[in-house]
């Protein structure tokens, strides 16, 4: 990890962590691990990076579930949820992150670049990039409330 502390579960069917909630974010990036995966999806999230640049972007989930995702102002939900119907753990958080770099100069979102998940915030993440990419989500400058 680079200037990030994060939560992973690897080991088991689902997160060690629960998410319920609404998270605005400022931008994603995503990884693939083969050219297979790359081939398939690049096209998608290409256009998902695209569309978060213009802002509104918004992240629900419930007990675990993503249950709307919003690029740029525009439901994207239902292209999310058929990327990832039965595969892997679905939309289920497989990380949860906090950045640690105060950048000094305005971050370009456009970039498909780690270096943003080191941003001073936040970020979920999904999918394990076996046979989905990884994707985060991530909230410059977020605050993370513990809630009994």
């Amino acid at each position: 990890e680079f200037l990030e502390t994060s939560i992973v579960n690897v080991e088991s069917a689902g997160s060690s962590f629960h998410l319920s909630g609404r998270f605005a974010f400022d931008g994603i990036v995503y990884l693939y691990n083969d050219q297979a995966l790359r081939s398939e999806y690049a096209d998608t999230f290409d256009g998902f990076l695209r569309a978060s640049t213009r802002g509104a972007n918004l992240l629900e989930y419930q007990d675990n579930v993503i249950t709307r995702l919003v690029l740029g102002g525009e439901d994207r939900t239902r292209d999310l949820e058929d990327l990832i119907r039965g595969k892997e753990r679905e939309s289920a958080p497989a990380e949860f992150a906090l950045g640690c770099v105060e950048y000094p100069l305005a971050q370009d979102w456009s970039r498909n670049s780690l270096l943003h998940e080191s941003s001073h915030g936040v970020h979920v993440g999904v999918g394990m990039s076996q046979l989905i990419p990884h994707v985060d989500f991530i909230a410059r400058g977020a605050d993370c409330r513990f809630v009994e």
